[in-house]
């Protein structure tokens, strides 16, 4: 469903966008009500539901529900659940070879069109980007960070945005940027942190996985990674997006990002 829904996007309406991330941020609880209940939370008409619906390939959203049904498994399927299902002869190099698997899936999963409206924002080297995340994805935001600021200026990690950053966050300006890294269980401290950046008139970009994180009902982009694994889930992918992101704005920016590495080199040598 999810990747269904991302694979029509390049082509949707705003109305049409608005409608799919107010549904994949509720799956499956969004698909399970009914085409009303969905229009009022995207504040839209049931028909525009219904013609949405149409759009991505179904008869209606009664078929839609269904499809989403039938996925509804998957979301129950708790890490504790997971690690009741290790054996003892997991081999080590199965473990590898599905993480390996999941950075393939990571060009499948994201929708291009999305990750070039990632690049330009990031390119606009005038934007402060900050980056934050939860207890464990908060080390890919801070890997992203460290990654970028070897090719633009300007980019901050908020590791407390709640206590010791806030006043950070307070500093956001209109047409800043914050990339918010969240996977489940999804914690109330990202979407608070959004809800600020977005009052403040900052772009949000949020990494989650393939439920979507409650953040996506009002982050500007979505990246959605497969992070799911045989114990907890993984970041592999996370990281994995963060060095093929980062190369690829390093070439958007040209001249700019080769001048950023140039003065830290030289603060470095200074420093020896």
């Amino acid at each position: 469903m999810v990747e269904l829904i991302h694979d029509a996007m390049p082509r949707m309406s705003t109305t049409d966008r608005r409608i799919a991330h107010i549904l994949l941020a509720d799956l499956p609880r969004g698909a399970l009500g009914t085409a009303s209940e969905l229009a009022a939370r995207a504040e839209v008409s049931a028909a525009s539901v219904v013609r949405f619906c149409r759009r991505i390939g179904f008869a209606g959203f009664t078929d839609l529900g269904e499809r989403v049904r039938t996925e509804v498994s998957r979301t129950a399927n708790s890490p504790v659940a997971r690690a009741r299902t290790l054996r003892p002869d997991t081999a080590l190099d199965r473990e590898l070879e599905h993480r390996a698997e999941l950075v393939r899936t990571v060009m499948s999963s994201v929708p291009a069109n999305e990750i070039d409206r990632v690049l330009t924002l990031l390119s606009d080297t005038a934007r402060t980007v900050m980056t934050a995340g939860g207890t464990l994805s908060q080390l890919a935001a801070r890997y992203l960070q460290l990654q970028l600021r070897h090719v633009r200026p300007r980019v901050l990690h908020l590791a407390d945005p709640d206590q010791s950053d806030v006043g950070t966050v307070l500093d956001l300006r209109r047409r800043d940027i914050v990339v918010l890294f969240d996977f489940r269980r999804y914690e109330p401290r990202s979407m608070r942190l959004a809800e600020r950046a977005r009052e403040r008139g900052a772009s949000v970009i949020l990494v989650t996985d393939a439920w979507l994180s409650p953040v996506a009902r009002i982050a500007d982009i979505v990246l959605p990674l497969d992070v799911e694994a045989s114990f907890l889930d993984s970041l592999t992918p996370a990281f994995a997006l963060v060095e093929s992101l980062v190369p690829a704005l390093a070439a958007r920016l040209g001249e700019k990002s080769l001048h950023q590495m140039d003065r830290i080199e030289s603060l470095r040598q200074r420093a020896d």
